[in-house]
């Protein structure tokens, strides 16, 4: 376990929270509640669709229990948060 500071970004507004502490261990499913819960503005998503996190320049976390660590996310990283269709579609 480690705690990485990294920004979140939501590429639909362009608006980010720069400087989030977060722990490597949470999963994708996680690390959503915790940015819908701190007040961050996350996409919209349709029927069907879910968020996925994306590590700009690294790889893309889909799996809802995939974990920060997982993919990783080191300090410094920008996350773009995204819906996709299940199956990968945006």
């Amino acid at each position: 376990m480690a705690i990485v500071t990294v920004t979140f970004r939501n590429p639909v507004s362009d608006q980010a929270a720069s400087g989030s502490s977060v722990d490597d261990t949470m999963t994708v499913r996680e690390t959503i509640e915790h940015l819908s819960q701190s007040g961050f503005p996350l996409p919209p998503v349709a029927a069907g669709q879910h968020y996925v996190l994306e590590i700009k320049g690294k790889t893309e976390l889909s799996s809802d229990d995939a974990t920060l660590q997982s993919g990783g996310v080191k300090d410094g990283d920008v996350i773009n948060v995204v819906a996709v269709q299940r199956g990968g579609k945006r």
